[in-house]
């Protein structure tokens, strides 16, 4: 089935069709496999930029699957009901930080940006200067690099 699904030309559906066939020819190997497969097809792009955006996006999302498992697994996290990506890095801040009060220095405001980029949460990037205020006020240039990094 794979062979004959090579001779298709390649897009990004025949990629994901490939790997399918090959995660189920193999199920010892499946969940490698398919962490192979998720980059592969995030990285079919026509240009060297849109490679390089497509990685970014794969290990954005990946960063942000293990941020919710930390988050999930804690026993504090204090999430409310649907978490938005504020409730999630503030949680994250709290477990890595061990305080119930995250962002409490302009040092976790900087870590909150930091994992908010790492994430690829841009739109709270662009939200944290007034989410994590009055702190915030003492983070200077903290809207400027966030707006730039969100961009």
């Amino acid at each position: 089935a794979i062979v004959s699904a090579l001779r298709q030309p390649m897009c990004q559906a025949l990629v994901l069709r490939v790997g399918q066939l090959s995660c189920e020819s193999c199920p010892a190997y499946r969940g490698e496999l398919m962490e192979c497969w998720g980059i592969v097809s995030h990285l079919l792009e026509p240009t060297p930029r849109g490679a390089l955006c497509g990685a970014l996006r794969y290990l954005q999302a990946r960063y942000a699957e293990e941020l919710k498992s930390v988050v999930y697994r804690a026993s504090d996290a204090r999430l409310g009901g649907v978490p938005d990506a504020w409730s999630l890095v503030a949680a994250f801040g709290r477990v890595k930080f061990e305080t119930a009060a995250f962002p409490s220095s302009p040092a976790h405001v900087w870590y909150a940006a930091y994992v908010a980029a790492r994430a690829g949460f841009a739109h709270l990037l662009l939200e944290l200067p007034d989410r994590a205020a009055p702190l915030s006020d003492q983070c200077p240039m903290l809207r400027n690099v966030c707006g730039l990094v969100a961009l």
